[in-house]
């Protein structure tokens, strides 16, 4: 679904190029700067309505064509009083078992070797059209997210923009938001997530700047799940987590990463583990296969429950590890 807003860059888009005015040109016919369109045109800023009538006049369109939308308050949403209750919740847990401090491992400024975004890039829906790829029951479950969060335009201006893998990743987000999920901007960091995380291109750490994430609150567990996060390994690696979940059950807090797997690696536990020693974080890894079945989102709640009732202080991999030996 697309917002307001996300409309309304869509329609300034098509307009500008169909002129032949590049970004620069027009920027200096409003008077502003290039990179300014360019974050309206990827969707990562909102136009005010002044701007929208310099637009209309200089790209010679008639008044009201941009500026008959609703546009959004000054500043940033205020956070609800639920999702600052559930911030407050995980940030004060106390931290699973041996994650009470960061890593040593991480190397500023260190570049990835195969760059990736960390947006889409463009204004788009990115859940339509989830049914000709996945049936018709993740259309109607497309559908009844869309009328669950009607009117919330900033929740799915953030949602258009997380650059996800495939289609059984969006189909667990959206499952998983269904269960009255709320979409958040905040640092993982002052959740208390005990890993690094770094800029998809540049390397930069990033785990202290807010980022898109769904809080959910199930079973007397609340979790925030950032879709599409890219962690740095020890041997300065850098993976790219489907969704890096912290969550807490009041009392204990945990970083964990949920994996949806189009490929049948379950029944090769070394890979599992490999993929946690290096990145010193449960795994749990889901068949793409089991996405849209019952009980898949229950699967990640026992998952965490596991994890933040145990009462050894071996970390979960490792205890299956030496099971095998």
């Amino acid at each position: 679904m697309l917002s307001g807003m996300n409309r309304l860059s869509r329609r300034y888009t098509r307009d500008r190029k169909a002129s032949g005015l590049s970004q620069p040109q027009l920027a200096r016919k409003v008077r502003c700067h290039p990179s300014f369109l360019a974050l309206v045109e990827t969707g990562r800023r909102s136009l005010s309505r002044r701007m929208a009538e310099k637009l209309e006049r200089a790209l010679g369109k008639k008044p009201g064509r941009y500026t008959r939308h609703v546009f959004p308050s000054r500043g940033r949403p205020r956070q609800s009083s639920s999702s600052a209750e559930a911030v407050r919740k995980v940030r004060d847990a106390t931290p699973f078992l041996k994650q009470s401090g960061l890593p040593k491992f991480y190397n500023p400024g260190f570049e990835p070797s195969h760059k990736q975004s960390e947006v889409t890039g463009q204004v788009e829906n990115i859940l339509w059209p989830m049914g000709v790829h996945l049936g018709r029951s993740a259309q109607e479950e497309v559908e009844a997210l869309e009328a669950q969060w009607a009117g919330q335009d900033h929740a799915w201006s953030l949602v258009n923009q997380l650059p996800f893998d495939s289609w059984s990743e969006k189909r667990m987000f959206v499952r998983a938001a269904l269960r009255k999920g709320e979409i958040v901007r905040v640092a993982p960091r002052r959740l208390g997530c005990h890993t690094w995380l770094a800029h998809p291109r540049t390397g930069e750490e990033v785990a202290h700047r807010a980022q898109t994430a769904l809080v959910l609150e199930q079973d007397g567990i609340t979790a925030f799940f950032f879709p599409q996060q890219t962690t740095l390994t020890a041997s300065d690696r850098f993976l790219r987590a489907d969704f890096l979940v912290v969550a807490s059950n009041g009392q204990r807090r945990v970083t964990a990463v949920v994996e949806v797997d189009g490929r049948d690696s379950h029944k090769d536990p070394y890979r599992d583990f490999d993929w946690e020693l290096r990145i010193n974080l449960p795994v749990l890894r889901l068949s793409a296969d089991a996405v849209g079945r019952h009980g898949d989102v229950e699967a990640i709640y026992q998952f965490l429950d596991g994890l933040l009732t145990a009462e050894d202080d071996t970390p979960e991999w490792q205890r299956r590890l030496l099971g095998l030996l």
